[in-house]
């Protein structure tokens, strides 16, 4: 019964981005059309030679059905019984989760579109302002996302699993309670460097992953290790 609720959950995820590639490649046509004087190459040999901005425009423009299909195909891989078990507490979660992410990817992809179809004088003297819309709805989205993920039960598809928290309840809620709170103060951190500088938003990306993740397993590990220790030392009194 697990498995088959599992396997149906797992099919509606795919269902959601299957809707938002088709989405994605839909806005994509009805874009190229829109901007088409700009977006049609020269053919030189059959060959189609795009110039730099061009080639700039069809690549965002491919970001959100490469990243859709990427999500689809990994919905493919499959888990094991064990791991079905565990995921089923958390399948609600994982898929509102999956239904804000297509919203949220629409957003953005919207964004990205509006922005490719402005003249290039009006995109380039605007750039930083899609750039700060994208990057603040991005931490603001995470934030959310965060707090969603670590109030999983153990999984290793959900939370933040490590080797010991995937060992023990105890440190499984002591480690997802840390990376939560330390992610969440990194996604406001971010919200608010969006603003002050791109290369700030990015320094606190990387080092708030790092320094959060790196302290999720020591946390983990400390807990675990001290589960152990109780354990075995209640036997040896029990021995006595």
């Amino acid at each position: 019964m697990g498995n088959v609720e599992y396997k149906l959950a797992e099919k509606r995820m795919r269902l959601i981005m299957i809707w938002v590639l088709i989405v994605a490649m839909a806005t994509n046509f009805a874009a190229a059309l829109f901007i088409g004087n700009e977006l049609n190459c020269r053919l030189e040999n059959f060959a189609p030679i795009c110039n730099e901005k061009i080639a700039f425009k069809v690549i965002i423009m491919a970001i959100l059905p490469l990243l859709a299909a990427t999500i689809i195909f990994l919905t493919y891989i499959g888990a094991s019984e064990k791991e079905m078990k565990a995921a089923l507490n958390n399948l609600p979660k994982i898929i509102r989760q999956y239904y804000h992410l297509a919203a949220f990817l629409m957003f953005i992809h919207i964004l990205i579109l509006i922005y490719i179809s402005l003249p290039t004088d009006m995109a380039q003297l605007n750039a930083n302002k899609f750039i700060t819309i994208g990057l603040s709805s991005a931490s603001l989205f995470f934030l959310y996302l965060v707090n969603i993920s670590a109030k999983m039960n153990r999984s290793v598809f959900s939370g933040w699993p490590t080797p010991w928290n995937l060992k023990s309840d105890l440190a499984w809620e002591k480690s997802q309670r840390f990376i939560g709170f330390a992610l969440s103060l990194a996604s406001i951190l971010c919200f608010f460097a969006v603003f002050i500088s791109v290369d700030l938003f990015n320094s606190i990306v990387i080092g708030g992953m790092l320094i959060s993740y790196g302290g999720c397993c020591i946390v983990s590990y400390y807990v675990y290790q001290q589960e152990q220790y109780q354990l075995e030392k209640s036997n040896n009194s029990e021995g006595k």
